[in-house]
């Protein structure tokens, strides 16, 4: 891969030239060992340091040209590569932070974005977000990876108060956002929810709305009727 001494000039020139190529360029400076950048078509582009430690290979994004300047990359990269001589993996370092810092109402915020980004439908996003102005939020400065499983179904104990349905809604909205959390945080401890004893809910009948009447109606009246109810 091409190596080039960085600095603003020569990197604008990396970008001008990928401008017209097929896919993202990379290219190494010559100054700082392990310093990247990648270029793309869209004429923007990233700095990113790349390193070893305990046996495997780590990349970890600086930030943008238009962010960073090119003393503050190389800065940051030494940094980042001292720290891997001395066997510290920060990467890791980072997702524990994360992990540490993580609050309830940041892990929620993330899911629910997750689910708009999927375009479920309204209703869905709806409800969550009524299950939770209700029941959750006010725990929402708790950190996530401090939650135990006693205080959990404690929690959903006194929820039982606004009726079993509503108890459960909100002991699986805790669940679903814990478990979103954990598929990206190496770090984070079981999901307490384990512990929750779940309410028995009554089977709920759907309610047809009164636009949909019209449509009920003409399907049922298409049914064949064995029962000859005529006078």
């Amino acid at each position: 891969m091409p190596k080039i001494r960085f600095s603003a000039s020569s990197l604008e020139h990396a970008l001008a030239q990928d401008a017209s190529g097929a896919s993202t360029k990379v290219v190494w400076d010559t100054e700082t060992r392990g310093l990247g950048f990648y270029a793309n078509r869209q004429r923007s582009g990233s700095f990113f340091v790349q390193f070893r430690v305990g046996g495997r290979q780590r990349k970890v994004t600086l930030g943008r040209l238009n962010e960073l300047t090119v003393p503050e990359a190389r800065k940051a990269a030494n940094e980042i590569m001292v720290a891997a001589r001395q066997g510290r993996d920060v990467i890791r370092e980072q997702r524990q932070t994360h992990v540490a810092t993580l609050t309830l109402g940041a892990a929620f915020e993330e899911y629910h974005a997750a689910l708009k980004r999927r375009a479920v439908s309204p209703r869905t996003l709806t409800h969550n977000e009524g299950v939770w102005r209700r029941t959750l939020s006010k725990h929402a400065g708790r950190e996530l990876g401090s939650l135990n499983k006693r205080e959990v179904r404690s929690w959903h104990t006194g929820w039982g108060d606004r009726g079993p349905t509503a108890a459960n809604h909100a002991g699986r909205l805790l669940r679903t956002v814990y478990n979103y959390a954990s598929k990206r945080l190496d770090d984070l401890p079981p999901n307490p929810c384990v512990a929750i004893e779940w309410f028995p809910e009554r089977e709920q009948r759907d309610v047809i709305a009164p636009n949909d009447l019209p449509e009920w109606w003409e399907k049922a009246a298409s049914l064949d009727n064995p029962i000859d109810v005529t006078p």
